[in-house]
């Protein structure tokens, strides 16, 4: 595409609004940028608050999804609330792709998730009172949407989908696979489909100051006390291959770990009592029951220490890579993500914050600053004046091999996109790593890689667009003219690779950009994108990592 060059002006921290001349016998101007403290997190937060407020479900699908359909069956659900998917899906998912068994993208619940974990940590010192109150609203917003796609027995539904066709009369309950978007009935909630990011946010929830009703938090926690005893049990039951991977793990760490803390923080509040029946999903909450029992047993720790076992026991190293994670439990085929590529050693953050035993923190710390090195490493090439974040991937139809981008020919049979919310989650990740790795040289180097992961989100990519729609420059549209608008605060997919030719780079490209079947993969706003830059930059902000962020404005 042409020739990059980077000049480095990090040492200059002036706060003020800048622009670069390059001065040639004709000069080249940069486009205006500004230096301050925490950019990032100053100009964008409220937009992407308002951005999800904007895709909550509303009008005549909020009316449908009060009695919406359960495939399969003559029952009605209300799964009211949540938020619409996409540009041009407003179908609710807690995930999809299960058929995939290695796709799972973390949808609904890691907003849920997300904004919960914030409310419980921004102050009057770090937020304004009135931001506190949006953020813990939408925080609600997804905590109760979560407790209406739970059944009593336990399991979270999967998806609210209406096959794309914007029809309320079609929406249901269900699972559904491939682009052709075939209904079935395995709509129960595996820990990797969804049901441990439920439980995550719904145990995030109940100690997030989201609403002035105690009883509200004891049934987030209820709820997510009976979920996760219930997938324990079932887990493997409603996994399309019947069998657990790296992003049950994962998503089960944190579920646990949330659980945990969730747990701990409302018996140190409380007198303690014997809960034990409570804890193990056993009995449900009375007036006089605790969260732990009087000799200290807590048993969401115990079970937070197993998942991280399983995790690092998911780490390989070849000829080629050193401690990548593997998808299974041979090495064969690398963990690759279009979504949540950071949230494997993002679930081992979590653990090593509620973890108190040396010897296990040692074990989640060796590993987590291998997962960090092993990020370093694939991005850290001549071939790459971008420092767009690499990966080891597996074509289904080739080799183990470093790419920028994932693969086409994937266990989906159809699914690749730009990969946004996957900077994102990479991004969050290397920052909040750096709060157990003690190594200044490293922590530095994660810090940068974080920041360009977001640059790249931001303009600093070949194509010279802002992908975040209301900032920067150039931002992309998805099908203004059949009525599928881009919000202001989202983030649209992203940039690919080539269509025939992989080695090479794709966005909206002719005649794909007039193809309905092809042209979502670049324009259109996903959720799981504006998440993920969300928890990044609020991740910025908290742990204060003293770099000035530069967002082009």
């Amino acid at each position: 595409m042409g020739t990059a060059y980077t000049l480095d002006f990090s040492a200059f921290a002036h706060r003020g609004r800048y622009q670069l001349v390059l001065l040639t016998d004709t000069p080249v101007y940069s486009h205006p940028f500004e230096i301050r403290d925490n950019c990032l997190f100053h100009t964008t937060f409220s937009d992407l608050l308002h951005y999800f407020k904007s895709q909550r479900c509303s009008g005549i699908y909020e009316h449908a999804d009060q009695r919406a359909k359960v495939f399969g069956s003559d029952e009605r659900m209300d799964v009211s609330g949540g938020w619409y998917d996409a540009s041009g899906d407003v179908s609710k998912y807690l995930s999809h792709l299960s058929y995939a068994n290695y796709f799972n993208p973390q949808q609904i619940p890691l907003l849920a998730w997300g904004l919960a974990d914030l409310a419980s940590q921004f102050s009057s010192e770090t937020l304004p009172a009135f931001m506190r109150t949006r953020l813990a609203d939408e925080a609600k917003h997804g905590a109760d949407f979560l407790l209406r796609m739970q059944h009593p027995s336990g399991f979270f539904y999967m998806t609210v989908f209406d096959q794309w066709s914007k029809d309320p009369e079609r929406r249901t309950l269900c699972a559904y696979a491939t682009q052709d978007g075939v209904m079935s009935e395995a709509y129960q909630a595996g820990f990797r489909q969804g049901g441990g990011m439920a439980i995550a946010a719904l145990s995030a929830a109940s100690r997030a100051p989201l609403c002035a009703e105690p009883d509200q938090q004891t049934r987030y926690l209820d709820a997510a006390i009976r979920g996760y005893w219930h997938l324990v049990e079932h887990n493997h039951h409603y996994l399309d291959n019947g069998e657990p991977n790296i992003i049950d793990e994962t998503c089960a760490l944190l579920a646990a770990c949330e659980l945990h803390h969730a747990t701990r923080q409302s018996t140190e509040e409380q007198s303690i009592g014997d809960s034990h029946a409570y804890l193990m999903g056993q009995a449900p909450l009375g007036s006089g029951d605790r969260h732990i029992s009087a000799n200290g047993d807590c048993p969401f720790l115990s079970e937070a220490r197993g998942w991280m076992q399983k995790l690092v026991a998911r780490q390989h190293s070849d000829e080629t890579c050193q401690y990548y994670w593997s998808a299974n439990a041979d090495g064969s085929r690398p963990f690759y993500h279009a979504a949540d590529a950071g949230l494997p050693g993002l679930a081992l953050i979590r653990y090593l914050d509620v973890e108190t035993d040396p010897s296990h923190q040692a074990i989640a710390q060796t590993a987590l600053e291998r997962a960090c090195q092993f990020e370093l490493n694939l991005t850290q090439t001549a071939d790459n004046p971008f420092a767009y974040p690499r990966q080891y991937v597996k074509p289904v139809d080739g080799v183990k091999q470093v790419r920028h981008f994932i693969p086409h020919h994937n266990e989906t049979g159809y699914w690749w996109q730009g990969e946004n919310a996957r900077l994102g989650s990479l991004a969050t990740f290397a920052c909040h790593a750096t709060r157990h790795i003690h190594d200044d040289t490293l922590n530095t180097a994660l810090h940068t890689f974080s920041q360009r992961a977001l640059n790249w989100i931001l303009g600093l990519n070949p194509f010279d667009i802002c992908m975040l729609d209301g900032h920067g420059h150039n931002n992309p549209d998805y099908l203004p003219h059949l009525g599928f608008f881009n919000a202001k605060g989202g983030i649209c997919n992203g940039i690919t690779a080539g269509m025939e030719d992989e080695t090479q780079i794709a966005f909206n490209p002719v005649p794909y950009c007039d193809d309905m079947a092809q042209n979502w993969r670049w324009g259109e706003q996903w959720l799981p994108h504006a998440s993920w830059f969300m928890l990044a930059i609020s991740a910025q902000t908290l742990i204060g990592n003293g770099h000035s962020n530069k967002e082009n404005a």
